[in-house]
C-alpha cells in the first residue's frame, strides 16, 4: 500500500478525469459514470463509516467528488444547496438578502471549515531578506541569529495547498496481477479479485479503526475519535503502461465528523504511522485469500532474498513473464526521458507541465503503438496473451496457467488460534524488532507479527485476526516495556477516548523498548566507567607519536593526541571518541596504531562493512573484518566455543580470536547496533580486552537499533576532535559544522559561493551528473550522491547512457539489480557478502567493492576487475541479477567515511540532516548541491493527486534545504527516548495546553448557556462557529479576574454592530480581549456584588449597610440601537456635562477620537460615561491652550483607574476594594463567608471600631497572601463555571503546573543559566528577592512552555510570535517580566500611558508607523515587539510611558504642567511641533471624518478601511514584509 496527498483546488480533478476514467482522459462531454460502463471500468463505490452521517451509499459521481475534495463540501451539496434556496427564498427579496440565504445554503453544505485558499508566495529568498532588512531599518540593528533561524524555519513552512484526502493505492505483487491478466479461467480471476478486495477492505478496516481521529483543543492538544472515514474506492485493471496491474484507488477524504460532533479536519499523524502495518496486513490477508481459494503458495523473490523484507511472489511462478513488463516499462521511460533531454536542450529549460505530459504520451506512442482507449478487461486481457503468445512462444501461457491447477493446489492444514503458541511467537517477534530499532510502536510489532504469520494458514479470517492480535497483546505487554511516564493524573471520562486512553495522547504513538535493549545499553554505560588494568603507560605513548610524527611529517593536533592517548592510556573498558567529517579521524588512528604495538599490544580494527573493513585495513596497514562477521565468529560459527575458551584456532580465523590486553577499534562506530556493540563489549570483557568507538553520532546511524554512541558520549564523556584538515576553505569547514548541528545558516556558504543549483528532479539529475563528469574529465575524483536507490539509478543510468554514446563502454549488456545494463568496461558496485567468490587468495566479493566489467557472458555473467586490488572474480548470474548494480553515483550511507576532491549531490526533499552532512563532508574541494523543487509530469498521472510535488514555483531550492537541516532522523537509544518522554511530561508544554484544553470542556457548558441567557439572538451563530473557543476562553479569563462577565459580554456585543462580519465569534472574542488584557483590576460581577453584601449583612449589618446601594444583577437583551445610535450616547453625555458649546468644540478637536476611546471604556468597564464625565469635570480641567478633549480623556482615565482600583476613601471605592478581594480570595478556593468572619474577627482584636476600610485592608491581606504566584499569569484559573466533579481533577493539574514553575524559579536561580545574563542580579532582601523570583519564574515559564532553547542573553524569550499566534499574549506577559528584570521601573501615571496609546490608534497608518519605527530604535535592546511592524506593539501596555514621551516630542499630545504623581511631562511641544501637528492631522468635524484608525474599532468620526477588528486572523497568519521593503 502507498500514500500521496491529495491536493485541495484541483487536486481531485485526477480523481476524476484520470483515476475515476480508467487511468485515462474520457471524451469530452461524457459523463463519468456512463464512461465507466462503456469501458469496462467498474464504476467507484462509497466507502467507510463515516458515509452514514452523511446519507451517502453507491455509485461516485464527478460532480460529488468535485464537492467533497475540491471544495470541502458535502458530496450532495448541490442538492442541498438547491433544496436550502427553494425553503428560504422568497419573492421580493432584496440583493442583499439573496446574498445572505444563498451564503447560508453554502454553510448548509459545508463539512466543517473550508479549505485555506493559500496566496501564491514570492520566491522565498525575496521572503526572507525582506524581513531581515526590516529588522535591519526599523530598529536598527542587525537581526539575530535567533531571529533569522527562526524567520527562515517559518517562511520555509509555510503550506501552499490545502490537503482535501489521501489517496491510498493497494496493488498486489506483480505475479498475483500477471496471473489475473493471463489467465483465462473465468473462476481463477474472480478468486484473484475477491482476494485482493478482502485483502483491501481488511486494511482499510484497520485504518478505521485506528487511524479515523482528529484534533481539538486551542493548540490541537487532544486527539479524539470520528464516526470513520469517508472514502471512494475505484478499481482498475493496469497501470498508465498499460501492463496487468490490478489495483484499487481509495481516496480517503481529509474531512471526518468528530465525536465532539463538528466536522474537522483528518489527524494525518495516525495515517502516516500505522501506513506500514496496513500494508503488511493486506499483503497477509491476500496470501491468505488466495491459499485458500486457489491453493497458491508464496515465496521470496530470490533478489529480495537478503533484504530486511524480503518481496514474496507466487511460487513457481515464470520469472521471464514478471522481467517482460518491467523491462517495457523500462523503455518507455527511457524515451521520455531522451524527449525530455531534447526539449531541455533546445529550451535550455524544463518543460512546464502540459508539456510534459505531452512528452510521456510521446514516449508511450514511439515505443508501444501507444495505449489505447480504456476499453472493456475481457478485451484488455485478450491484448495481454497476445503480447504474450508473441514474446514467448505460445506455451508460455500454459506454464503460467499451470500454477493453479484445475480444481486448485493441496491447500495446506489450517490451524485455530488454540494452536499456536502465542507466548513464545510474540518473544520471537520482538526478539527481531529489537534487533532493528531502539524503540517502537504497536504497528512496528503488528508488521513484524504479519510477516511472522504470512505463511501460517489459519481456520478462518476471523481465527487469523484473533491470533496476530493476542500475539501482538502478548509481544507489547509481556515482551515491552513502555518508553512514557504513567500518568500522572487519572483524566476523567469527557477526556477519554472509547478505549479508555487520554485524549492527550497519540492512538498507537506510544513506544515501547524491552528489557533486552535498556540492559544492553545499561551494560554499555557500565562498561565506560569500569576502570581495567589494560593501558599503555603515558610516557611510551608520548614517544611514539613523536616518533611518529617525526617519521611521517604528520603533525597532530592537540585534540588528535587527546584521542591516541585516551585510547591508548585509559584503562576502561569501553571509550568513545567522536570527530565531525574532515577531523582527521584516520590520521589519529594510524598513531594509535603504533603506540598499541609499542605497548605490545594488538589492535584489532573492525568496521560496520566489509568495504568499509577494507579501506579501514588499507588506511592502518593491518588487517581488519567486518563486526557483523566478527560476532558471526563467536556466536555461531564452527570455532566459537574454542575462541571463547581462549584456545588455538586455525590461522585462517586467527584474526578473531582475542587475548588479554587486546585493543578493539570499531570505526564509524555511529552505524554499528546497539545489541551487537553489547554483544562485542561483553565478549571483550570475557577475554580481558577493551573495545574503542570511533564515529559521529551526528552522522548517518545504524540501520540497526541505534543510539548508543551518543548514549555514551552523553553519559561519560568522550574525547572529540574539532579541528577539520579535509576541506581547502576553512569557511566550507566551518559551513559543515554548522550544518552539523542543525544550524541553518551553514546554508549561507553554499548560496553565497553560488553552489546550489535548483529545478527538476529530472533537471538536477542531468546537472549533477554533467558536473560529476566534468570533474571526472579533469583529473579530479569525484562523488556523483543521492538520497534513495531510485534516485542513485537514474544517475547511473544517465552516465551509463554517456558513455555508451562516447563508446566507453559496450551498448548491450545483462540486466542488473537496479534495473541497469552493464556491459564490458562499466563500472559496478556489489552489493553483498559472498565468501565464496574470492579473487585471490585473501580477498572475497565484499558488499560496497567497486569492480570494471572485463567480459559479458551470454549467461548473465560477469567477469570483473577491482578496481584497487586489480583482482578478478567470475559473478554468475544470479548473483548479478539479484546484487550488482553501476557504480557511477552512490548514496550517502556508502559514502559515509570517504574523502574526494569534489562532490556532486541531488538533494530531495525527503532528505534528513544526518545524510546531508555526511554529503556535504565528503569533498575536499567543494560540494555542490542540486536541490529538485518538483518533479516532471509522471508517465503515470494516478500520481498527480499531489498537484504540488509537480508545481515548479512551489518551493525555492533554500526552503528544501531548510527542511532537511532542520530534519533530524536520528533514532535515540531507549534510555534516552525515556528520558525524553518524562521530560516532555513535565513540561509546561505539555501541562498548561493539557489544563487550558479540561478547562475548556469543563466549562464549555455553564459559558453555552450564558451567551444563549445574555445573547438569545446570535447565541446558535456564535456557539456553533469555529471561532467558538476563543470566545469560551476569553469569557473564562474574564471571569478569573472578577469581570462582571454577563454585562462585559452584552457591552461588547453593543459596542458595534456585528452584522457585516464573517465570524461573530472571532469578533467578539477580539473585542473582549482588547478589554480584560487591558484591565488588570476590572469592577466585580454584580451578581457576586449583590452576593458578598449579603453575606456581610449577615455578619455586620452595620458595615453592610455603610457600603451603599449595590447594582443591579439583572442582565438584559443588548440595546437594540445601531453603531451610529451608540456613538451617538456618548455625544450626548458630553454635552449633556460640558454644555452645547464646549461640545461642538470637542467634536472639533482633533482628539475627538481619543475621548470617545475614553468612554467607551467607562462603558465596558459597566460604568456610566455620563456619570464619569461629571465626575471629573471642573475648572481646573480646561487649560488654556491645551486640547479640550485631551484634558477630559485624561481626568476620564484617572477617574476609571481610582475607581476600578478602588484607590479613593468614599465608601463605594471601599466596598469595590473588598468585592475584589473576596473575589480573588474565592478564586483561590476560600469561601466568601469564612474570609469575610475571619477579616471580622482578626479586626475585632484591635482597639477602635470596626470600619469598612479597615476590613477591606484585611481582606486585601489575605488576598495577595492567596495569590498563586507560581501559576503563570497567562493561565487564568476558574472555579466557578465548571461542574464540582471537574474540581479535583483541575486542582491537581493545577498544582503540576504549580510545581514546575517553582522547579524552573529554583533552578534558574541557582544556576543563572546563560540567558539570564542581562538580568539584575538577586536582591538580598526577602520582599525584593520574593518580586525577582516571581518575575524569573515568569520568565522560565514562558521558556519552557514555548520550548524556547536559545540562551541568547539578548532574547531570552526567543522568536517573538507575531498577533494572532499561539504565545503571543503569554509573550507580552513574559515581556514585561523581564524589561522589570533589566531595571525597568513601573509606571507611576497609568492614565497618562492609557491616553498616549488610544490617541496612538487614531493615528493615520503612516505616522503610526513612523512613531512605531522611532519609539523600537529608541529602546534598542528592550524593544521586545514586532521588528517587522513596531507600529503594531507600539501601544503594549509595557511601552506606554516611552510611547507618550514619542507622542508629546513630535505634537501628538499636549502634556500637563504635572501628573498626578508630581512628576514633570515631557517637554510641550514647540510652535514648530504644533504646526506639524495641524499640518499632519487635520481638525475633526461631523462633516470632515478623523484619520483612518490602525488598531481599534473607530469611533464614529473616525472612517476605518481596518475598522472591524481582525475577525479574519488565521491560527497561523501568513505574514510578510510590507511592499517598497
Amino acid at each position: 500500500m502507498t500514500i500521496h496527498k491529495i491536493t485541495a483546488g484541483d487536486g481531485y480533478t485526477y480523481l476524476t478525469r484520470q483515476v475515476a476514467a480508467g487511468d485515462t482522459s474520457p471524451e469530452r462531454g461524457k459523463a463519468a459514470a456512463r464512461y465507466y460502463t462503456e469501458t469496462g471500468n467498474p464504476p467507484g463505490i462509497w466507502m467507510g463509516s463515516g458515509l452514514t452521517d452523511l446519507g451517502l451509499a453507491g455509485q461516485v459521481s464527478e460532480q460529488q467528488m468535485t464537492a467533497l475534495f475540491g471544495q470541502g463540501l458535502h458530496p450532495n451539496a448541490a442538492n442541498i444547496i438547491a433544496d436550502y434556496q427553494r425553503e428560504h427564498v422568497e419573492a421580493g427579496m432584496s440583493e442583499g438578502q439573496l446574498e445572505k440565504v444563498n451564503q447560508l445554503a453554502l454553510k448548509a453544505a459545508r463539512l466543517g471549515r473550508p479549505f485555506p485558499d493559500y496566496k501564491h508566495l514570492e520566491p522565498f529568498d525575496e521572503r526572507v531578506s525582506g524581513r531581515l532588512e526590516a529588522i535591519r531599518t526599523e530598529v536598527g540593528r542587525a537581526p539575530t541569529a535567533a531571529e533569522e533561524k527562526k524567520i527562515r524555519r517559518e517562511e520555509a513552512r509555510r503550506q501552499r495547498r490545502a490537503v482535501a484526502g489521501f489517496d491510498l493505492v493497494f496493488t498486489p505483487v506483480s505475479s498475483v496481477s500477471r496471473l489475473w491478466g493471463l489467465d483465462p479461467r473465468p473462476w481463477v480471476r474472480d478468486a484473484i479479485e475477491q482476494s485482493h478486495y478482502a485483502a483491501r477492505d481488511t486494511a482499510l478496516k484497520l485504518l478505521e479503526e485506528n487511524a479515523a481521529l482528529t484534533r481539538t483543543g486551542s493548540s490541537g492538544q487532544a486527539q479524539i475519535e470520528t464516526h470513520g472515514l469517508i472514502a471512494a474506492v475505484f478499481d482498475h485493471a493496469d497501470n498508465r503502461l498499460g501492463e496487468p496491474n490490478l489495483h484499487s484507488h481509495v481516496a480517503v477524504s481529509s474531512k471526518v465528523l468528530g465525536t465532539n460532533g463538528k466536522w474537522q479536519a483528518l489527524d494525518a499523524r495516525s495515517f502516516y504511522r500505522i501506513t506500514v502495518a496496513a500494508s503488511e496486513l493486506y499483503n497477509t490477508v491476500l496470501e491468505n485469500e488466495l491459499h485458500a481459494r486457489l491453493g497458491l503458495e508464496f515465496e521470496p523473490r530470490p533478489d529480495t532474498l537478503d533484504k530486511r523484507e524480503p518481496v514474496r511472489e507466487i511460487k513457481d511462478f515464470p520469472s521471464r513473464v514478471l522481467s517482460h513488463f518491467t523491462r517495457r516499462r523500462s523503455d518507455i521511460e527511457a524515451e521520455y526521458k531522451r524527449l525530455v533531454d531534447e526539449f531541455r536542450a533546445t529550451h535550455g529549460r524544463d518543460p512546464s507541465l502540459p508539456a510534459a505530459h505531452e512528452l510521456a504520451q510521446q514516449a508511450t506512442l514511439a515505443t508501444r503503438n501507444g495505449k489505447k482507449p480504456p476499453r472493456a478487461w475481457s478485451k484488455m486481457r485478450d491484448e495481454w496473451r497476445a503480447d504474450l503468445a508473441e514474446t514467448f512462444g505460445s506455451k508460455a501461457l500454459t506454464k503460467v496457467t499451470a500454477i493453479v491447477p484445475i480444481g486448485g493446489r493441496r491447500k495446506s492444514k489450517p490451524i485455530n488460534c488454540a494452536q499456536l503458541d502465542v507466548a513464545e511467537l510474540a518473544g520471537r517477534v520482538v526478539a527481531e524488532v529489537q534487533e532493528q530499532h531502539a524503540t517502537w510502536t504497536r504497528w512496528s510489532v503488528l508488521a513484524q507479527v504479519q510477516r511472522e504469520l504470512r505463511g501460517t494458514r489459519f481456520t478462518t479470517p476471523t481465527e487469523q485476526e484473533i491470533a496476530v492480535s493476542a500475539v501482538v497483546d502478548a509481544a507489547l505487554s509481556t515482551w515491552s516495556i513502555s518508553t512514557e511516564p504513567p500518568e500522572s493524573v487519572a483524566e476523567p471520562t469527557a477526556l477519554r477516548r472509547s478505549d479508555g486512553s487520554s485524549v492527550f495522547t497519540q492512538h498507537g504513538a506510544e513506544r515501547y523498548t524491552s528489557q533486552a535493549v535498556l540492559e544492553a545499553e545499561a551494560r554499555l554505560v557500565e562498561a565506560a566507567k569500569y576502570q581495567t588494568a589494560v593501558a599503555v603507560d603515558g610516557q611510551t605513548t608520548d614517544l611514539v607519536v613523536a616518533d611518529h610524527e617525526h617519521r611521517t611529517g604528520e603533525s597532530l593536533d592537540p585534540g588528535q593526541r587527546a584521542l591516541v592517548k585516551a585510547f591508548a592510556c585509559d584503562g576502561r573498558l569501553l571509550m568513545a571518541g567522536i570527530g565531525p567529517g574532515g577531523a582527521g579521524k584516520t590520521t589519529a588512528m594510524k598513531a594509535l596504531s603504533e603506540v598499541i604495538d609499542a605497548g605490545e599490544k594488538r589492535l584489532v580494527p573492525l568496521a560496520t562493512s566489509a568495504s568499509a573493513a577494507s579501506v579501514l585495513a588499507a588506511d592502518l596497514g593491518a588487517d581488519a573484518e567486518n563486526l557483523h562477521k566478527f560476532l558471526w565468529e563467536w556466536t555461531k560459527g564452527p570455532h566459537a566455543e574454542a575462541l571463547a575458551r581462549g584456545q588455538n584456532v586455525p590461522r585462517e580465523v586467527g584474526f578473531f580470536a582475542l587475548n588479554p590486553g587486546d585493543v578493539v577499534l570499531v570505526d564509524e562506530a555511529g552505524m554499528a547496533g546497539t545489541m551487537n556493540l553489547d554483544r562485542l563489549v561483553t565478549i571483550a570483557a570475557e577475554r580481558g580486552a577493551v573495545v574503542r568507538l570511533l564515529g559521529d553520532y551526528r552522522q548517518l546511524g545504524a540501520v540497526e537499533s541505534g543510539g548508543a554512541l551518543r548514549l555514551i558520549a552523553n553519559e561519560c564523556g568522550a574525547v572529540e576532535l574539532s579541528t577539520l584538515y579535509r576541506f581547502a576553505d576553512p569557511i566550507e569547514a566551518e559551513a559543515t559544522l554548522k550544518i552539523r548541528v542543525g544550524d541553518a545558516a551553514g546554508l549561507d556558504f553554499y548560496q553565497d559561493a553560488g553552489r546550489i543549483r535548483h529545478g527538476s528532479r529530472q533537471g538536477m539529475t542531468e546537472q549533477a551528473y554533467a558536473g560529476w563528469k566534468a570533474d571526472m574529465l579533469a583529473g579530479r575524483k569525484a562523488l556523483m550522491v543521492a538520497t534513495s536507490n531510485a534516485n542513485v539509478a537514474e544517475l547511473c543510468a544517465r552516465a551509463r547512457a554517456d558513455r555508451v554514446a562516447a563508446r566507453q563502454v559496450e551498448a548491450e549488456g545483462v540486466r542488473l539489480h537496479d534495473g541497469n545494463l552493464a556491459g564490458a568496461r562499466d563500472l559496478i558496485v556489489t552489493r553483498d557478502n559472498d565468501r565464496r567468490l574470492r579473487s585471490g587468495v585473501r580477498d572475497f566479493v565484499k558488499n560496497g567493492d567497486a569492480w570494471e566489467v572485463v567480459e559479458r557472458h551470454e549467461n548473465g555473467a560477469l567477469t570483473v576487475q577491482h578496481l584497487e586490488h586489480r583482482g578478478q572474480v567470475l559473478l554468475p548470474p544470479g548473483y548479478v541479477a539479484t546484487n550488482v548494480e553501476l557504480l557511477y553515483a552512490t548514496t550517502a550511507h556508502r559514502a559515509q567515511g570517504s574523502t574526494v576532491d569534489a562532490c556532486h549531490a541531488l538533494i530531495t526533499e525527503e532528505m534528513g540532516r544526518e545524510n546531508f552532512y555526511v554529503i556535504v563532508s565528503r569533498a575536499r574541494q567543494g560540494t555542490v548541491l542540486y536541490v529538485a523543487t518538483h518533479e516532471l509530469a509522471s508517465l503515470d498521472e494516478d500520481e498527480h493527486v499531489d498537484a504540488v510535488k509537480f508545481d515548479q514555483d512551489a518551493y525555492a531550492a533554500r526552503e528544501i534545504l531548510e527542511h532537511v537541516v532542520a530534519r533530524e532522523t536520528a533514532e535515540l537509544s531507549a534510555t534516552e527516548q525515556i528520558r525524553t518522554s518524562f521530560a516532555e511530561a513535565e513540561s509546561l508544554s505539555g501541562l498548561v495546553p493539557r489544563y487550558d484544553h479540561a478547562l475548556d470542556v469543563a466549562t464549555d457548558a455553564h459559558y453555552r448557556q450564558m451567551v444563549e441567557r445574555v445573547l438569545p439572538d446570535v447565541a446558535e451563530e456564535i456557539t456553533s462557529d469555529s471561532a467558538w473557543h476563543a470566545v469560551l476562553r476569553a469569557l473564562r479569563d474574564a471571569d478569573a479576574a472578577g469581570w462582571d462577565v454577563p454585562a462585559l459580554l452584552n457591552t461588547t456585543v453593543r459596542r458595534r454592530e456585528l452584522h457585516t462580519a464573517e465570524s461573530l465569534a472571532q469578533v467578539i472574542s477580539w473585542r473582549l480581549r482588547r478589554v480584560i488584557d487591558a484591565e488588570p483590576t476590572p469592577v466585580a460581577d454584580a451578581a457576586d456584588e449583590i452576593r458578598y453584601r449579603l453575606l456581610l449583612g449577615e455578619l455586620a449589618p452595620t458595615l453592610a449597610a455603610d457600603a451603599g446601594p449595590t447594582r443591579s444583577s439583572t442582565v438584559s437583551v443588548p440595546r437594540a440601537h445601531s453603531y451610529d445610535d451608540h456613538e451617538q450616547f456618548y455625544e450626548d453625555a458630553v454635552s449633556a456635562v460640558l454644555g452645547s458649546v464646549r461640545a461642538n468644540q470637542a467634536r472639533e478637536d482633533a482628539a475627538w477620537p481619543t475621548l470617545v476611546l475614553a468612554l467607551r471604556r467607562a462603558d465596558a468597564l459597566g460604568l456610566d460615561p455620563t456619570t464619569s464625565l461629571d465626575a471629573v469635570i471642573d475648572q481646573r480641567t480646561f487649560r488654556a491652550g491645551t486640547s479640550v478633549c485631551q484634558a477630559v480623556a485624561l481626568a476620564v482615565h484617572h477617574y476609571l483607574d481610582a475607581q476600578t482600583a478602588g484607590t479613593s476613601n468614599n465608601s463605594r471605592s471601599i466596598w469595590r476594594r473588598i468585592t475584589r478581594a473576596l473575589t480573588q480570595l474565592e478564586q483561590a478556593g476560600t469561601e466568601p463567608a469564612a474570609a469575610l468572619a475571619d477579616a471580622l474577627e482578626s479586626a475585632e482584636t484591635r482597639p477602635g471600631r470596626i470600619t469598612l476600610a479597615s476590613l477591606a485592608a484585611r481582606l486585601q491581606v489575605a488576598a495577595h497572601r492567596a495569590e498563586d504566584p507560581l501559576l503563570p499569569p497567562w493561565l487564568r484559573t476558574i472555579r466557578r463555571g465548571a461542574d464540582l466533579q471537574w474540581q479535583p481533577y483541575l486542582d491537581t493539574r493545577a498544582e503540576l503546573i504549580r510545581r514546575r514553575v517553582g522547579q524552573l524559579a529554583q533552578t534558574t536561580a541557582s544556576e543563572r543559566p546563560a540567558w539570564t545574563a542581562c538580568l539584575t542580579a538577586e536582591p538580598t532582601d526577602p520582599a525584593s528577592r520574593e518580586v525577582w523570583l516571581s518575575h524569573l519564574a515568569v520568565i522560565a515559564a514562558y521558556r519552557d512552555q514555548y520550548r524556547v532553547a536559545d540562551d541568547d542573553p539578548d532574547h531570552p524569550l526567543g522568536p517573538y510570535p507575531e498577533s494572532g499566534r499561539v504565545g503571543h499574549r503569554a509573550y507580552w506577559v513574559a515581556a514585561a517580566s523581564l524589561l522589570a528584570l533589566r531595571g525597568a521601573r513601573p509606571d507611576a501615571n497609568p492614565a497618562w500611558g492609557r491616553l498616549a496609546a488610544d490617541h496612538y490608534r487614531t493615528l493615520g497608518v503612516e505616522e503610526q508607523n513612523r512613531i512605531g519605527v522611532e519609539l523600537a530604535k529608541r529602546l534598542g535592546q528592550d524593544w521586545l515587539g514586532d521588528v517587522r511592524e513596531p507600529s503594531v506593539d507600539a501601544d503594549q501596555p509595557v511601552y506606554l510611558h516611552q510611547l507618550a514621551a514619542i507622542l508629546a516630542e513630535n505634537g501628538h499630545l499636549d502634556v500637563p504642567e504635572s501628573d498626578p504623581a508630581g512628576r514633570r511631562g515631557p517637554r510641550p511641544p514647540s510652535a514648530r511641533g504644533r504646526a506639524k501637528l495641524h499640518r499632519t492631522q487635520p481638525v475633526h468635524t461631523s462633516q470632515q471624518p478623523a484619520p483612518r484608525v490602525r488598531r481599534s474599532e473607530a469611533p464614529k468620526h473616525t472612517p476605518n478601511p481596518d475598522g472591524q477588528p481582525p475577525p479574519r486572523i488565521p491560527p497561523n497568519p501568513q505574514r510578510g514584509p510590507r511592499p517598497g521593503q
